[in-house]
Formats: structure tokens, C-alpha cells, sequence
């Protein structure tokens, strides 16, 4: 029986070994709304480590329809049937940049009554979802939601989960999913 050397894996966690992919979510497009560079502040998206537990991309479908046409029985699709929506859940990072941007991105939509409602074309923009492989530095695939906003954000909750994190939700909403395509 051979006995196993981990010296050189002393770093990594028993979760590192059993991680297929690494959630990113990268801003591509930032809203045009003359109040968000205010409400954000100094945040840059390309500083935000936005890394998260779950993305689940809802799946697109089509039902078929049965209808009558010049005396003949045929097939059709319907409209698409999809919520455009999705509930992804972050970590906290350590200086809450994530959520404060995400929060100023929501205000612009006055989803809680007390914001400015602004028009859609200026509080839309783009969020990629990219997924790195196991090596954490190629990208395997991803997605782009085009038009995308945040029509709910989670409140902070203090209370720590069994695995010691501070985690939050955000709802986004979207007009239509790409492929993704790196810059």
C-alpha cells in the first residue's frame, strides 16, 4: 500500500479538490443614468470581486401548438416561454464594495419606492457570467444578459451560515442571454 505525500497541497482545502468551476460575474456595460456615478461612488466594476456561490441560468423554452390549417393538422412552436430572470447569491467581500454597488444599481429602478425612477434604457446595462475552469485562470464558458438590471437585492443579513460566510442574493433581470464572448 502506498501512502499519499501532501506536502506539496498543504495550501489548498478539501473544497479546492472538489470544485469543477469558479463563478465570476463581470460588469460589462454600467448604467447611463446621470445619478449611478454619484450613488456608486468611487467603485469600479473591474475591481469588484464578484465571485459567486450559485448563478442558475433559467433554461429557454418552447411549447408546441396544435392548430388547424387548410384542413390539414400541423405542429407549431409557441412564443418563447422564459421568466428572464435569475437569483444569484454572493459572498460579502471584505469591504462590502459588491453590495453597495449592486444597491446603487437598484435604486435606480425605484423597486423600493424611495429611488428616483429613472427610464429603462438608462438603468439597463450588461452582467457576464463567466465560469473558469478548475485551473482558475481559463475561462470555460459563459453568458452575457443583455439590457440586465436589479429589480431586488436582499437585505444585509448578519447572521452567518454553517460555513461561516455572510452571504446575499440579488434578482436579475435581463431581455435576452448570448453566449459569452471575451473582449
Amino acid at each position: 500500500m502506498q501512502i499519499a505525500d501532501f506536502t506539496e497541497v498543504n495550501d489548498l482545502t478539501f473544497g479546492d479538490f472538489q470544485r469543477d468551476y469558479l463563478y465570476q460575474v463581470l460588469i460589462t456595460v454600467e448604467p447611463s443614468a446621470p445619478g449611478f456615478s454619484a450613488a456608486k461612488g468611487a467603485i469600479d466594476p473591474k475591481t469588484l470581486d464578484a465571485f459567486c456561490d450559485a448563478f442558475p441560468i433559467p433554461n429557454s423554452k418552447q411549447s408546441t401548438l396544435r392548430r388547424m390549417w387548410a384542413g390539414r393538422w400541423y405542429m407549431g412552436s409557441s412564443k418563447l416561454d422564459s421568466a428572464n430572470t435569475v437569483q444569484a447569491t454572493f459572498r460579502y467581500d471584505e469591504n462590502n464594495k459588491l453590495y453597495q454597488y449592486l444597491y446603487a444599481w437598484n435604486q435606480l429602478t425605484g423597486s423600493d419606492g424611495g429611488g428616483v425612477i429613472v427610464p429603462k434604457y438608462q438603468y439597463v446595462g450588461e452582467i457576464s457570467l463567466v465560469l473558469y475552469k478548475s485551473d482558475k485562470t481559463s475561462i470555460g464558458k459563459g453568458y452575457t444578459l443583455k439590457k440586465a438590471f436589479i429589480p431586488e437585492l436582499s437585505d444585509l443579513n448578519l447572521d452567518k451560515s454553517k460555513d461561516g460566510y455572510l452571504s446575499f442574493t440579488a434578482t436579475i433581470a435581463y431581455d435576452k442571454k448570448t453566449p459569452y464572448v471575451p473582449a
